[in-house]
């Protein structure tokens, strides 16, 4: 934004103002967005450049912080669980052909 705004052309009282400013970094910055501001502060001097800069510093503000975060939400937990695998050689014949019937094909 300040790198556009290098060919705007700020009136040695204004630099003055805004470096003697404890937000002149911000100022800066809303002037480079806003040259039409900065050159109606050019054409004021003493008390109405004091007053003008007094009354920006009050209206910028840093950006607002970011309330609601763009994270995922968190995984769920596994519930539940598989049913308890077939061992045909610890079965009896009987649970064997059971399973041979309902489709198991071990």
């Amino acid at each position: 934004m300040l790198a556009s705004a290098k060919d705007l052309k700020i009136n040695p009282e204004v630099g003055k103002e805004l470096l003697l400013s404890e937000k002149s970094a911000l100022l800066t910055y809303y002037l480079a967005k806003n040259p039409d501001k900065a050159l109606a502060l050019n054409g004021m001097t003493g008390r109405e450049l004091a007053r003008e800069i007094g009354r920006l510093e009050g209206s910028v503000r840093m950006p607002a912080a970011k309330k609601q975060t763009t994270t995922p939400a968190p995984l769920t937990t596994v519930r539940g669980g598989s049913a308890p695998s077939f061992d045909p050689l610890s079965s009896s014949m009987e649970e064997y052909v059971a399973k041979r019937t309902a489709g198991w094909s071990g």
